[in-house]
């Protein structure tokens, strides 16, 4: 039996993140499909979580605003211009006024999921990316987290338990320092089977490849 052991760093605060994160699983579920011999290949991915900008503030900001202490504003318009483009081709309909803020505590979240099954896991994921990028959900605000963890069939108990006595908190430092040991400086980043084969958002026809490689082994 072959097996494809796949981690994915991700932020979910990162627009690039939302995009690898769903060309991912589309090119495992057309891998799946495809492969004669699918049933006896294991593909298993596994999420870290980390935050590449720590310093947002707990209370969101207007992204737009943020992104302007960094970028010139025809530069931020390009960029939007041509993820809504990709995203479109994804069935992602990116929309940019969201706000911004700290992501600790949503990623904190993700490892309660996590501790349920990985079905949880990716259920709640899900969930938050659309609501983020394409609904201007608030994933900073912890009413807003407990709707989301609610849909996902996490009650709503569990999660202000686990946000208010630091759940999470040694799962995320150990993701941040694995990523630091790893020299993973940007997201979306995969590594299959321990090696690193992916800075960035490979398109699903080239994901597809690397399994076909990876299992042809």
């Amino acid at each position: 039996m072959a097996n494809c052991n796949i981690q994915l760093t991700i932020d979910i605060g990162c627009p690039w993140c939302y995009l690898g994160w769903n060309r991912l699983r589309r090119a495992v579920a057309l891998y799946r499909d495809q492969a004669s011999d699918a049933t006896a290949d294991t593909v298993t991915i596994v999420y870290r979580y980390i935050s590449i900008d720590p310093t947002l503030p707990k209370v969101p900001v207007s992204q737009r605003e943020h992104l302007l202490k960094k970028m010139l504003p025809e530069t931020i318009d390009t960029v939007h211009s041509a993820m809504k483009s990709m995203g479109q081709k994804e069935g992602i309909k990116y929309n940019f006024n969201s706000k911004i803020g700290n992501t600790r505590d949503i990623h904190r979240l993700m490892y309660l999921a996590r501790s349920k099954s990985p079905e949880v896991e990716e259920r709640l994921l899900s969930i938050v990316f659309k609501s983020h990028f394409e609904e201007e959900g608030d994933i900073t605000c912890h009413d807003t987290l407990v709707s989301y963890a609610g849909k996902a069939g996490i009650s709503g108990a569990d999660v202000r338990s686990w946000l208010d006595n630091g759940g999470g908190e040694n799962e995320f430092e150990q993701d941040k320092l694995e990523s630091r040991t790893t020299d993973i400086t940007s997201v979306p980043h995969m590594l299959i089977n321990g090696r690193s084969v992916s800075k960035g958002v490979p398109e699903v026809e080239v994901l597809l490849q690397m399994f076909t490689k990876q299992f042809s082994h």
